[in-house]
């Protein structure tokens, strides 16, 4: 999540200053990485840190670490674009810095933030919007990992990046057999049998006589027709109803700590009749 904040001059100076020879000794971090034929950070860190150590006394140690991070980051992506033909210089350009912080060099309170440079804290006191309290107050954590951009006019953009915690397996208590049809989907749910019905078949052939009225006498190249065509959504109504249905399963799963059992279908079975209960089984659980 991007955060926009003005600040004062000593603030923005100061971190300016971090800018400056953080993109320093990324440069040395990203040279030393091309010269000796590595990506991994543990290898760059091991061969420019005592170095660059020496050569910034006043800079927190750890900017240094988050340096090697993130020319790591840079040359393992450089290297899948050559792979792929389509890197025009022969080694990262960094253009633009945005700096990495770990969590010893920037604190968080929902008053201020607080960021290590070379000669103590500075404090930003940013506008959270609401998309910001949405996840806040919804389960999501603050991730120990952040980043900052010094843009003109004293303004720094600061990234934050919300967390949510890995889902705790449970025991499960039951079981809940599920059967998909064609039209519809049976589920067995504490011993009494449940029909939810899709109409797959009726939205089919509603979608296929509008497709014809639109269509006949006319061609499909025609520009009208491919719009009236695109509007029809009819791929969109059909996924909608499946994550629906999905979701009441596995909630009824999750509150029940119960199994979702899906019968034993054909090996080539499309992927798109069992996803979305997959999908929606793993956004339930985290919850």
């Amino acid at each position: 999540m991007k955060l926009r904040v003005k600040v004062d001059y000593s603030t923005y100076s100061a971190l300016k200053e971090v800018e400056k020879e953080y993109r320093e000794v990324l440069e040395e971090a990203i040279n030393y990485g091309l010269s000796n034929k590595t990506t991994s950070f543990t290898r760059i860190k091991a061969g420019v840190y005592k170095t660059e150590r020496e050569k910034h006394k006043d800079l927190p140690s750890h900017y240094i670490y988050t340096a090697c991070e993130d020319a790591s980051e840079r040359l393992d992506s450089f290297e899948k674009l050559k792979r792929r033909g389509r890197s025009y210089t022969e080694k990262p350009s960094v253009r633009r810095v945005t700096i990495h912080l770990d969590d010893h060099l920037w604190k968080f309170s929902l008053d201020t933030i607080s960021i290590s440079t070379k000669r103590s804290r500075v404090f930003i006191s940013p506008t959270f919007p609401k998309i910001f309290w949405e996840y806040y107050n919804t389960g999501w954590r603050i991730a120990s990992e952040a980043r900052f951009r010094l843009m003109k006019g004293n303004v720094v953009e600061f990234f934050i990046v919300f967390k949510k915690d890995e889902p705790k397996p449970y025991e499960p208590k039951g079981f809940i057999p599920v059967d998909l049809n064609e039209n519809s989907v049976s589920v067995l749910v504490d011993g009494k049998p449940m029909l939810l019905e899709t109409n797959t078949k009726r939205i089919t052939l509603g979608y296929e006589y509008r497709r014809k009225a639109i269509t006949t006498g006319k061609s499909t190249k025609d520009r009208e027709v491919r719009r009236k065509l695109k509007r029809l959504r009819e791929r969109n109504k059909k996924v909608d109803i499946r994550r629906k249905l999905a979701k009441l399963i596995v909630k009824e799963a999750f509150e029940s700590r119960s199994v979702i059992v899906l019968e034993d279908l054909p090996r080539r079975t499309p992927e798109h009749m069992i996803k979305d209960i997959k999908r929606v089984s793993r956004m339930q659980i985290i919850q």
